[in-house]
């Protein structure tokens, strides 16, 4: 633990600085929109998801696309189990797993939430997979001293999936429910026979 907060420190503190500068953001904004007419859960339930969907973003590039300590480039593993089989269980394999399951949670959480279009848990695990399969092909392209392991995606996709499994039929159905059918300020908007359509 001690070594990912060393590595990872100044991360945490500026995501830290990132959050509280949003949380802010967001207050300011939704005191402004209830002034307006809206109601804070409506105000939430539409820009929150897009605002954590930004934050979790950013915090899993600078995780993942920075270069590892003092160490330098390319090794990878196309075999699946290969790796984890190898290195046997030690202290350290538990939160090497949890961190992999995590790593994309948000994704498929948020995704089917901040998207406009509807998202099955295939398609959004789908994503996920290559999302994770892009992170670690860059990990090898760029010589960031990590080791790329078809394993990291299989964790990756599977705590995606969970996650999907939740955005999908639980989270996006209680969002759209709770958001404020306004368009959003300054969008375009065009008249139609049921009512208005943002653009």
């Amino acid at each position: 633990m001690q070594q990912y907060l060393h590595a990872f420190g100044g991360l945490i503190a500026l995501l830290g600085l990132v959050a509280a500068g949003c949380g802010v953001a967001l207050a300011l904004l939704g005191a402004r929109a209830v002034r307006d007419g809206a109601t804070w859960s409506s105000y939430l339930a539409r820009v929150g998801p897009r605002v954590a969907f930004a934050v979790f973003c950013l915090g899993t590039a600078f995780a993942t696309l920075t270069p590892a300590g003092a160490r330098d480039g390319r090794a990878v593993d196309l075999v699946p189990l290969r790796t984890a089989l190898a290195a046997g269980m030690t202290t350290t394999t538990p939160t090497q797993i949890a961190g992999n399951l995590a790593l994309l949670f948000w994704l498929g959480l948020l995704l089917p939430v901040v998207s406009s279009r509807r998202w099955t848990v295939g398609r959004t695990t789908a994503v996920v997979a290559v999302t994770s399969a892009g992170i670690e092909a860059a990990q090898y392209v760029l010589g960031l001293g990590r080791f790329s392991t078809v394993d990291d995606v299989l964790l990756n996709t599977l705590g995606g999936a969970v996650a999907a499994v939740v955005g999908v039929h639980v989270l996006a159905p209680w969002v759209r429910r709770h958001q404020d059918p306004r368009p959003w300020p300054g969008a375009r908007t065009t008249r139609t026979r049921t009512g208005v359509r943002q653009a």
